[in-house]
């Protein structure tokens, strides 16, 4: 199917024929735009002009799409107006200052007497074990008083161990 349709696109012919179809078409809209088939009512028979003319009623005015973008318009101003108060609000409050407490962090030794992995003992010793960042907090503060800890995985067995601990 696609090689018939490049072979006609190829064909001369084709595009003859489409270039006098499209000429034809443009002098119908010329001729029909300048109003040659249109005849006028005056020179018409009297026996095909059987109606009076009347006049159209005047159209009610419909204000349905007026009252709609009324509603909407009232809805965004108000959603605005919203917006803004939240705003003054937020620029009224202070952010709450986060306060440390001066807490003192000491360092026990502790040796093990099996392999323990990493992770384990620092959820052993952290304040929070059910908190995953508070595990991750207790690891780095073992690894960082354990030097020879970094990068591995398990404690071994025999190990001294520095943990830090909150005094």
């Amino acid at each position: 199917m696609p090689n018939d349709f490049k072979k006609l696109i190829k064909d001369k012919r084709l595009l003859a024929v489409a270039g006098v179809g499209g000429a034809l078409g443009v002098g119908v809209a010329v001729a029909r735009k300048k109003g040659a088939g249109v005849a006028n009512p005056a020179d018409l028979p009297v026996s095909s002009v059987t109606a009076p003319y009347v006049p159209l009623t005047p159209a009610t005015y419909d204000s349905s799409l007026s009252d709609i973008y009324e509603g909407f318009n009232q809805t965004a101003l108000d959603l605005q107006n919203q917006i803004n108060a939240i705003g003054d609000q937020l620029d009224q409050t202070t952010p709450p200052t986060a306060t440390t407490p001066s807490v003192t962090t000491t360092t026990q030794l502790h040796r093990v007497s099996r392999i323990w992995n990493l992770r384990e003992y620092a959820k052993r010793f952290a304040p929070n074990p059910a908190s995953a960042s508070s595990v991750e907090a207790e690891l780095r503060r073992i690894v960082a008083a354990n030097p020879a800890l970094k990068g591995r995985t398990t404690i071994p067995s025999g190990f001294a161990v520095k943990t830090p601990v909150v005094g």
